[in-house]
């Protein structure tokens, strides 16, 4: 791919980016992948609704429904005790239609800048 001009409705692409605001992210590198339902989305924690088992945790804009969810490492009620607004975390899915069905997530480590 030589630019965005080269993108259509359809492809499936992976988006690197940065956080500028509360539902904004600059992309910083935009690439082209082949055809692929997994979807992850990572960033910080903007906020948690709902009660277990049924809870909304939504990250980057992107309300993530944690019903049926698997967590990597811990148990739900860890996972949710240590998830706060801010927390960088990962969801996983698969994309069926135009709607993710979220299957696992993962609270991560932070990376420090130099």
């Amino acid at each position: 791919m030589s630019g965005l001009n080269d993108l259509v409705a359809g492809n499936h692409v992976r988006i690197r980016g940065r956080a500028s605001g509360s539902n904004t992210v600059i992309a910083t590198e935009v690439e082209r992948r082949s055809p692929d339902p997994r979807v992850e989305l990572q960033g910080p924690i903007q906020s948690i609704t709902g009660t277990s088992p049924n809870q909304i945790v939504t990250i980057l804009g992107v309300a993530v429904d944690t019903t049926g969810v698997v967590f990597e490492d811990v148990d739900r009620a860890t996972f949710f005790a240590r998830a706060v607004v801010g927390t960088l975390v990962k969801a996983r899915g698969g994309l069926g239609g135009s709607t993710v069905t979220w299957s696992e997530m993962e609270l991560e480590e932070m990376e420090l800048e130099d």
